[in-house]
């Protein structure tokens, strides 16, 4: 990818939708370009390879706003736009892909299993599952096509005054979604990197790795309360987003093992403890305060409430025919078919 493709893309953007040149960040003269125009290439790649879903014309841009944030909408002439903060990008880039010390000044047990088979770094890795994470998430929100979606769709939390319980179905399907797409590349991952030595730790070993990056990253959403809560906001909190990435992450990666008959399962207990545990190792390169310590506790507080409501939100959706997952499903089951 060149930039001048790229800004040949944001050129047919601006012309055929509402978007105005002022919304859009040019990376052009940034030392990151490489990484602005490879996470462009690859996830307007992705839009062109879903369009089955509905959701073409589709474009990816690089919006010019420096919070932590991402978003998705469509236009009255049913154009698909994801757009994904620069803020975001050079959070990532800043936090996790360029953050050696993330792995040499610390003593995580789980790089060190890791380190010996993986092809890339693995702050780099880290920053690679959070863009995956926002991209797909924003993406679900396009399958879903809901009323909400010419409104725009953000991932930053916010407040509201009026509670509408279909922003948090919403958000969890497109958490569930993103964690199913997640999951299909960390299982091809890991047959390639792994070979002979696929077994039970080392898949644990990666989903944690994978996760414990997204758990930093939802943290940091200047949105999100430390006070649990349940009906409020225009997203669950962050416990109940976390318990159920994971909860889909490891039911996806189970199944794939069962359909490969590899002879072993996961275990999503265990995961979950030892990404808390790594997550707060971490924290200080991320918070000023002991922001993953806090929400631990807040977790553990509220472990039955978060579940039970998640249930909720997960039996709502499992209905449904206009969530981003049942169309995932159908698509999978047409594809293996």
């Amino acid at each position: 990818m060149t930039i001048e493709k790229y800004q040949q893309h944001i050129a047919n953007l601006i012309q055929n939708t509402p978007v105005v040149s002022g919304d859009v960040f040019d990376p052009e003269f940034t030392p990151d370009i490489d990484d602005y125009l490879n996470t462009f290439e690859f996830y307007q790649e992705a839009l062109r390879q879903h369009a089955d879903f509905g959701i073409e014309p589709a474009y990816l841009f690089f919006r010019n706003d420096f919070s932590l944030n991402a978003g998705a909408t469509k236009t009255d002439d049913n154009i698909f736009l994801v757009s994904i903060n620069m803020g975001t990008i050079n959070w990532l880039i800043t936090r996790l892909k360029n953050n050696t010390d993330l792995v040499t000044s610390t003593d995580v047990n789980l790089f060190n299993i890791l380190t010996p088979y993986l092809d890339i770094p693995i702050n780099r890795l880290l920053y690679q599952s959070c863009c995956h994470y926002t991209f797909y998430h924003e993406m679900a929100h396009l399958v879903q096509d809901s009323d909400l979606l010419q409104e725009t769709l953000s991932e930053n939390p916010e407040g509201v005054e009026d509670f509408n319980i279909d922003r948090h179905l919403l958000e969890i399907d497109a958490d569930t979604f993103s964690a199913l797409c997640l999951g299909t590349h960390i299982i091809q991952y890991c047959e390639r990197i792994f070979g002979q030595n696929y077994n039970r730790e080392n898949l644990e070993a990666l989903v944690v790795m994978f996760s414990i990056g997204i758990f930093l990253y939802l943290l940091s959403f200047s949105g999100n309360s430390e006070q649990f809560y349940l009906r409020e906001s225009t997203h669950p909190h962050p416990a109940i987003r976390i318990t159920n990435f994971l909860m889909v992450l490891t039911h996806y990666c189970n199944n794939s093992l069962e359909a490969r008959d590899k002879g072993f399962t996961i275990n999503q207990g265990n995961m979950f403890i030892y990404a808390m545990e790594i997550a707060e190792e971490l924290q200080d390169f991320f918070f000023e305060n002991q922001t993953v310590s806090t929400f631990r506790q807040t977790m553990i507080d509220n472990r039955i409430e978060a579940v039970a409501y998640l249930g909720d939100l997960v039996e709502t959706n499992n209905v449904s025919i206009d969530t981003a997952t049942h169309k995932w499903n159908l698509r999978h089951q047409n594809q293996n078919n």
